[in-house]
């Protein structure tokens, strides 16, 4: 379902050149924890100092990693602190996974 969307493109390529005797279902999450870190840093620009990480790292709104479906983002902010509460589900019908009804969670 996703072989021709760019952000699993990109994730393909980048396992296949860094880590490739790596399981790549195993690594979408490393991945992704560390798209999340970029944007932090990238948000830090100059000022790498903890305060400005940690305000960087806890001010994050509607963040779309590429690796993530449509629709699902990452939020944080300094009082809460768990990065997303929606996701997907989906079902292997024995040949491919199929995407289930909506976006859960608020």
């Amino acid at each position: 379902m996703w072989d021709n969307d760019a952000g699993m493109r990109e994730f393909r390529a980048f396992m296949k050149e860094r880590a490739s005797n790596d399981d790549i279902e195993e690594s979408i999450f490393p991945y992704a924890t560390a798209q999340m870190m970029v944007e932090v840093l990238r948000k830090c620009g100059d000022d790498l100092s903890r305060e400005n990480l940690i305000r960087q790292a806890t001010n994050i709104q509607g963040l779309q990693l590429p690796t993530f479906l449509p629709g699902l983002t990452i939020n944080v902010t300094p009082s809460d602190r768990i990065g997303w509460r929606k996701a997907r589900m989906a079902r292997f019908d024995g040949t491919r996974w199929v995407l289930l009804d909506d976006v859960v969670g608020n």
